[in-house]
């Protein structure tokens, strides 16, 4: 192949078309690494300039006639694709000599001449009109809709559906020369020029209408539907009539009151009526200007009957589906019907005159908002209002929409509010809005909100603010579009009504400052495309891993992804940086990400291009990032990298094996000599225990047994010297039987105490009714006892400490109570409940003052009582006064207490 490429296209089958040759002498096509060389058709010394294959694989060239020594082109070539015939066309007499050509998808040439562009018609060449007829086209490209833009030297034109669109070149650029040229896959025009590098042209995808096309004032407040398919707008400089491209204009010299256009409405019949600051004015439809019923002058008639007389502010207009027209003032809302009006203001129960919005909705009833008083429902003849007081975000409602789900949607000044089945919730920036202020609200064929603010104008989608109402979701998303989409200014008119309009073929109009705006949602949403997604570099402890910018040592490539091993100590800082190639608001691509193996839920990251994480375990992660496009476009595919933390020796799951079984064994180890250890304790301890129940029952024994044998040895005596006295021996006799009957009493109470086959609760219950019964036998007092049965008290375990101490305490209770109370009656009662056992004993003696307790001839029983309670870890509680009797309660808690034999 020659050294100098000239130039080269791509050809339909796959291959390509190389133009060679230090004048271009040659030409060839390259397909699989193989060259087929192409003659020269021109006359001799004529170098190729261009090479061009059309939709029917007839390829194009075009030469300059060295001879002539024009530096342009005088011959064009066509080379038939089978028989390789050769049509020449001389064009040095055609006197537009050819600076470029192009072929469009529907196979028509097009050529760029010293003098403009044309079209190729068989032998003739179609000039096209324009003011730039004397502009050298020094280059053609075609777009993907078949658009021509040409390159010259006042800068890029583009000549689409009969018209010329101008994008001069900045002033401080020198004169450009366009040698190529190209749009990418988000409609951005991209030129490479000699001298000023390469140039971008944006195409907005909202079009905006004002001055420069006809509009009769830059600034615009109304737009409705016109029946004819066109639009009317209202301008604060009169209005205009839009169709096709083309304005007509209506201002003050048509015989409007004022200029200043706030609300338009045409009616059924054809009638247009239009709110000014001073007035209504009606204007038939298809008639021309004219009166309300007939033509005065070509002029319009202003309303000046009562009640219109006087009012200075007319802010919206609507047309019900009964034909009946209603107009919102700065005095109330107006009814006309039968050509007569009716007044609702504040007396009737409207929340405020000042009346900006009017929607009807499928049931007949009107909703109304207002400036200062928030939304009214109009039901029946009644107002039923929602103000802040009931929940809405402001007063000030401008905007009403009625969905399809019966909710109303309310923008206000502040925040964006619906209300459903009685109840409003309001959304703000805080959950996700693109501004707070909303002058306009629409509703697209797609599920989507079109809400205008001074910002610009945003979508959002109408299912993400119903999810937020209902609590499903707690954020919403939006897309802005401003000056950089299409707009001439982002600053968008409202207040009154209609701020904006849908027509039948779904297409939306917003007033703004400078024109209106249309936007077309089934335009925009079609021409989302997902940006592909770029991971751009991995650190990790400040050391880079990867980057696409140069390769890496330490990266692989697996499945075309990124992969990486990491060495142990490398996961205290991670930073990942990820992006997505876009060209048209690159700050608007939104991104999410996750990191498998550390969380599988996805982090919004918005328009974050970077990722940190921050001590992660040794193991394997695998990054995925995803992104959404301005348009929400979500693309599906993720970019991701796989990499793996390598542990420490420490960390190591052998290691960890190892230590496992080392801690094992000291473990065993050591349980084994604890073990040993608490049986060497046991032993004791139960020796112990046994030498102290021995003391305690050698010491009941000496107690209880020595006292009472030592006074039946002496009342033996006694008996043995009163032999000769009858009366005198039979008492001491009769003694002696009864300090004999005490001891068998005391032996059994002992023995008992002693058995451990008594040592249960339930046992404990039991023998306490029987020894109050007998203990009670022969003093006179009555006793009611209260027992749980054996069902209530389960037959558990009762260490012999706590039945022999609580034993001792119920028997000093009684032993009081018998001698010292003067009591007539005593109850008893007995509870439990798991694990807590209570007993309460209550008689209606002389009872004593508690503050003066040590003055009482028991209190040392009581103090007994009390200690002895306490080494159980239980608790006694005296109740008494004088006169009325004393109450004991006794409490243990069995779960703590100490454990049998302890």
């Amino acid at each position: 192949m020659r050294k100098s490429i000239m130039d080269v296209e791509p050809g339909r089958a796959g291959g390509i078309w190389v133009l060679s040759g230090n004048n271009g002498n040659f030409l060839s096509y390259w397909n699989h690494a193989k060259a087929d060389h192409v003659p020269n058709p021109f006359p001799r010394n004529s170098s190729i300039q261009f090479v061009i294959e059309d939709i029917e694989n007839r390829v194009w060239t075009s030469s300059d006639n060295l001879v002539h020594n024009t530096g342009y082109v005088k011959w064009i070539a066509r080379l038939d694709p089978d028989s390789r015939v050769v049509v020449n066309a001389d064009l040095s007499n055609s006197k537009r000599d050819i600076l470029s050509m192009v072929i469009d998808s529907k196979g028509e040439m097009w050529f760029g001449h010293k003098g403009g562009i044309s079209k190729r018609a068989g032998a003739e060449f179609i000039a096209l009109p324009g003011r730039f007829s004397n502009q050298h086209a020094e280059y053609l490209m075609v777009n993907n809709q078949d658009a021509v833009w040409v390159s010259c030297p006042i800068g890029i034109v583009r000549w689409e559906s009969g018209r010329w669109l101008e994008f001069p070149w900045p002033e401080h650029y020198q004169k450009n020369q366009t040698f190529q040229g190209m749009q990418d896959q988000e409609g951005n025009f991209w030129f490479a020029t000699r001298g000023n590098g390469l140039q971008r042209i944006r195409l907005g995808k909202l079009k905006t209408r004002s001055v420069d096309e006809g509009l009769i004032h830059f600034s615009t407040w109304a737009i409705c539907k016109a029946q004819d398919g066109g639009l009317w707008i209202g301008t604060g400089g009169g209005f205009s009539h839009w169709k096709d491209g083309e304005f007509n204009n209506y201002g003050r010299d048509s015989g409007l009151p004022h200029g200043w256009i706030t609300s338009l409405c045409e009616t059924r019949s054809g009638l247009l009526y239009i709110g000014t600051r001073s007035g209504t004015v009606e204007w038939p439809r298809g008639v021309g200007l004219s009166h309300l019923c007939t033509l005065k002058d070509d002029r319009l008639i202003t309303f000046n009957s009562d009640p219109l007389m006087g009012f200075s502010r007319i802010w919206a207009l609507y047309e019900d589906s009964r034909d009946i027209l209603w107009m919102g003032t700065s005095q109330g809302l107006f009814q006309s019907k039968d050509n007569h009006w009716t007044q609702f203001t504040e007396k009737d129960g409207l929340s405020n005159p000042d009346v900006r919005a009017i929607v009807e909705s499928p049931d007949g009833t009107l909703w109304i908002g207002t400036n200062g008083g928030g939304v009214n429902h109009y039901v029946n003849g009644s107002f039923q209002k929602f103000t802040t007081n009931e929940g809405l975000s402001n007063d000030n409602a401008w905007s009403i929409h009625l969905d399809q789900d019966d909710a109303v949607w309310v923008g206000t000044e502040y925040g964006l509010n619906r209300i459903k089945d009685g109840q409003c919730f309001s959304i703000f920036q805080e959950h996700g809005l693109f501004d707070d202020l909303v002058n306009h609200l629409m509703e697209d064929d797609f599920g989507n909100f079109w809400i205008s603010c001074n910002r610009g104008i945003y979508r959002v989608g109408k299912k993400d603010l119903d999810d937020l109402a209902d609590g499903k979701v707690d954020h919403v998303q939006y897309v802005a579009y401003g000056t950089t989409d299409g707009m001439r200014s982002s600053e968008t008119n409202g207040e009154f009504q209609p701020a904006g309009c849908k027509t039948v073929d779904g297409k939306l109009y917003f007033p703004t400052s400078d024109g209106f705006v249309e936007i077309d949602p089934k335009e925009i949403l079609s021409s989302r495309q997902p940006h592909p997604i770029v991971i751009e570099s991995f650190q990790a402890e400040g050391h880079t891993y990867y980057s696409n910018a140069h390769s890496v040592d330490s990266a692989n490539t697996k499945e075309g992804n990124p992969s990486l091993n990491l060495p142990a100590g490398t996961s205290h800082f991670v930073e990942i940086k990820y992006s997505a190639n876009c060209f048209s608001h690159p700050e608007r691509i939104q991104f999410k990400y996750r990191l498998r193996g550390h969380h599988e839920d996805w982090i919004q990251a918005g328009s974050r291009r970077v990722a940190y994480f921050s001590n992660l375990n040794p193991g394997e992660y695998q990054f995925q990032v995803k992104a959404a496009n301005a348009n929400s476009a979500l693309n599906l595919d993720s970019a991701q990298m796989a990499f793996v933390i390598a542990p420490h020796f420490y960390q190591r799951t052998t290691f960890h094996v190892a230590l496992g079984f080392l801690i094992l064994g000291l473990g065993l180890g050591v349980h084994r000599m604890i073990l040993m250890n608490r049986m060497r304790v046991a032993g004791l301890e139960s020796q112990v225990t046994l030498n102290r129940e021995r003391s305690r029952i050698a010491q009941d024994l000496h107690d209880e047994m020595g006292a009472v044998l030592t006074q039946i040895t002496m009342l033996g005596e006694l008996a043995d010297r009163e032999k000769k006295h009858p009366d005198r021996l039979s008492r001491s006799i009769a003694k002696i039987k009864s300090r004999s009957r005490s001891l068998t009493q005391s032996l059994d109470e002992i023995v008992w105490a002693t058995n451990p086959k008594q040592d249960t609760l339930e046992s404990l219950v039991s023998y306490f009714s029987q020894f109050t019964t007998n203990f009670l036998h022969s003093t006179g007092i009555d006793s009611e006892l209260q027992m749980p049965s054996p069902v209530e008290i389960p037959d558990i375990p009762l260490d012999s400490k706590i039945r022999h101490h609580l034993y001792l305490i119920y028997k000093e209770a009684l032993t009081n109570i018998v001698k010292h109370a003067e009591a007539s009656k005593l109850s008893v009662v007995c509870h439990y409940d798991q694990p807590r056992f209570s007993m309460t004993l209550t008689d209606n003696g002389i009872g004593f003052q508690t503050s003066h307790r040590a003055d009482h001839p028991y209190d040392n029983g009581l103090i007994n009582m009390e200690d002895r309670m306490r080494q159980i870890n239980g608790s006694c509680e005296i109740h008494s006064i004088p006169g009325e009797g004393t109450q004991i309660h006794l409490f243990v808690d069995l779960s703590t207490s100490p454990s049998p034999n302890g």
